[in-house]
């Protein structure tokens, strides 16, 4: 996995900018993300992405709540699975951008997206 952690260390540097640039304080916006191509062959993804999104309309507090997704891939197949890693303002969501255990956090998650998409 210390080609996946480099990658995921790539990713999140490569969200954090878009983050601070393109996602507003409350309001709906469009999606900001990154994505590399996963070279571990031992994991069925193929594709893993980290994303963050406007919150739906029907949850509360949803003007001002961000979501952090991680999406896995399982291509050519049109498969994925995600999760959501973190529910909160923009500036919480930052804040766990830039926690120095995030890696491990995602890299956790990644091997439970793999096993769901296992038998898929």
């Amino acid at each position: 996995m210390n080609n996946l952690n480099i990658s995921m260390e790539c990713l999140i540097g490569d969200l954090i900018p878009q983050v601070i640039e393109h996602v507003p304080e409350t309001g709906d916006f469009t999606a900001v993300y990154s994505e590399f191509k996963n070279t571990d062959k031992k994991l069925c993804l193929t594709d893993i992405m980290l994303k963050v999104e406007a919150v739906p309309s029907h949850i509360e507090n949803y003007v001002s709540r961000r979501y952090l997704t991680c999406v896995g891939y399982k291509l050519p197949a049109p498969i994925k699975g995600s999760m959501i890693l973190k529910a909160g303002s923009k500036s919480e969501i930052l804040d766990y951008l830039n926690d120095d255990s995030l890696t491990e956090r995602i890299s956790k998650t990644i091997l439970d997206l793999n096993d769901n998409l296992l038998d898929v």
